[in-house]
Formats: structure tokens, C-alpha cells, sequence
């Protein structure tokens, strides 16, 4: 699947008697795609989104990666549960809303 976003993941490998073990992930994402910051040539263009806030595309970006990251570390690494577990996952993200709607979605 073609990455719609760059991302980074940096891997830590526990290895033990010549067997790997996938035992943390660390996934840093840019936001997705956001509306402009403003409007800087004074057109008096609109954005239903308001101005800097992730687009539904961007939504849309983080959603697909979300779904690649489900593949690889659910069902090909078996690194975390099938059913959501909380205490498997931590997230966070800076106090822009761009930033929480990409961490949400």
C-alpha cells in the first residue's frame, strides 16, 4: 500500500538464543492533509474544516495508515491483541486540533 503520509517507526528487538521478538514500536506521524493557515490572498475562500484544521483527505490518510499498522503489528507481528486493549497502546499528540483529529483518526 502506497503511504499517503511519511512516517517514521523506530524498532526495538528483544533477541534471545537467534529468535526475534518485535517487543516496542515508536510511530511518529505528521499530521494529514489540513485546510490553509489562512487566507493569505485575501480571497475570502472559506474552508468548512476553518482554517488549519485536518480536511476529511487528512482523515482519510491517517485512517489508511491505521489500517496498514493494524496488518503489520496485529496479525503479521502479533505484537498486540486482536480487540482493542488500552494497556497496550499510548498516544499522544501536541494541542493543535490538526494533531488530536490525525491522533483520532
Amino acid at each position: 500500500m502506497k503511504r499517503l503520509l511519511s512516517n517514521l517507526a523506530l524498532f526495538s528487538v528483544f533477541s534471545e538464543a537467534k529468535e526475534e521478538k518485535l517487543k516496542l514500536v515508536i510511530e511518529v506521524c505528521r499530521h494529514g492533509a489540513r485546510a490553509p493557515q489562512g487566507d493569505s490572498n485575501n480571497l475570502g475562500i472559506e474552508w468548512k474544516e476553518g482554517f488549519g484544521n485536518l480536511t476529511p483527505i487528512g482523515k482519510r490518510q491517517h485512517y489508511l495508515i491505521g489500517q496498514e499498522l493494524r496488518e503489520r503489528y496485529v496479525y503479521q507481528e502479533k505484537l498486540l491483541s486482536e480487540h482493542f486493549d488500552p494497556e497496550e497502546i499510548y498516544a499522544t499528540s501536541s494541542k493543535y486540533n490538526r494533531t488530536i483529529a490525525s491522533a483520532y483518526s
